[in-house]
């Protein structure tokens, strides 16, 4: 695109050979000028949001974990959603957002959407905070968007739902911080009082585990974790050191407790053979922990299960001690809700 500027007594003109346009100050002609190049250049010059970040998020990782590569976007959405416990209409509100930011082309899965899936599968969410951005760039009202305060950029173009407003910001958040925002929001839905199911960054793994033991801590839940780290409030605090998570008396350094852990989703209410199996594998590290770092390690794994389309929380907490003595068991995380 050629455009032409000049001054034509007190006002100032644009062309481009198929229009004229006139302008009081030069100001004005050049925010028109930055405008037509944007739109010019952009791919996608409409906005349509309608769920969380954690969601997008979560089903791209769904695409790349179930290697629904070049797969028609209504297909790998309605089984995405079905898996998820929640309703097959919302394919349709999906999939304005994905085609917006050029992850969903023809109405099939895109490579960037594949690419954005490996990302937070692997836990590599700076690169997919860039990748996004790189899709934020080719649409036009994202694109100035991000140069705006979020309440003005969503007035000036027309974004009045709350829940937009604050996807939108999410997803700007995601993009500005270099993916910093995501673990907080994929930590957030275990502790949401939902059926939804949803699945977890590795990378964000410890960042759940920290805060769920940070959590029964302070209510001093279950029993056996509070015969250990009694009262919380003047003795232990759970912290990352070196990647690992301790829990340690706050007027020291030495370890009370190695937490060690993982999360799961089990798709099937027949899910205790596999928490078993899971468990005997942790064995050999717990035992290792027990004798080189603390005298006692507690072993962590928050998981989802599906029972009749509801995902319910669930938490199997393992305490193991120096003595020899272990005790086991797996709660339902609305049964250790503080009253």
């Amino acid at each position: 695109m050629r455009l032409v500027v000049e001054r034509k007594d007190d006002l100032v003109v644009v062309e481009d050979g198929l229009y004229s346009r006139e302008f009081k100050t030069v100001d004005d002609a050049l925010s028109f000028i930055r405008e037509k190049f944007m739109s010019d250049d952009c791919e996608h010059k409409h906005w349509y949001i309608r769920f969380p970040l954690s969601r997008l998020l979560d089903f791209a990782k769904f695409i790349y974990d179930n290697g629904l590569r070049g797969k028609p976007f209504s297909e790998a959405a309605a089984r995405y959603f079905k898996q998820r416990g929640l309703s097959s209409s919302n394919v349709r509100a999906l999939m304005p957002t994905l085609t917006d930011l050029g992850l969903v082309r023809n109405g099939e899965i895109g490579e960037e959407l594949m690419e954005l899936g490996m990302m937070i599968s692997k836990g590599r969410l700076m690169e997919a905070a860039t990748l996004l951005g790189r899709a934020a760039a080719r649409n036009c009202v994202l694109r100035d968007m991000m140069q705006l305060p979020i309440d003005e950029a969503a007035a000036k173009h027309g974004l009045s739902r709350r829940d937009e407003i604050e996807y939108t910001r999410q997803l700007m958040e995601f993009i500005r911080s270099s993916g910093l925002t995501a673990c907080g929001r994929f930590v957030d839905q275990f502790f949401y009082n939902s059926c939804e199911g949803f699945d977890i960054s590795n990378h964000c793994i410890p960042s759940l585990l920290l805060r769920l033991m940070q959590y029964l801590i302070s209510i001093g839940k279950p029993q056996e974790l509070r015969e250990i780290v009694n009262p919380p409030e003047l003795y232990s605090v759970a912290s990352v050191k070196d990647g690992y998570i301790y829990v340690s008396r706050r007027d020291g350094d030495i370890p009370v407790m190695r937490v060690m852990g993982d999360f799961k989703v089990f798709e099937s209410s027949a899910f205790v053979p596999s928490v078993r199996n899971w468990l005997a594998d942790m064995e050999p590290a717990v035992l290792r922990s027990l004798k080189e770092e603390a005298p006692h390690v507690a072993v962590l794994l928050p998981f989802l299960v599906n029972v009749n389309g509801c995902h319910q929380r669930k938490i199997l907490l393992g305490i193991y001690s120096g003595d020899g003595s272990v005790a086991v068991k797996i709660h339902d995380l609305k049964d250790l809700w503080n009253p």
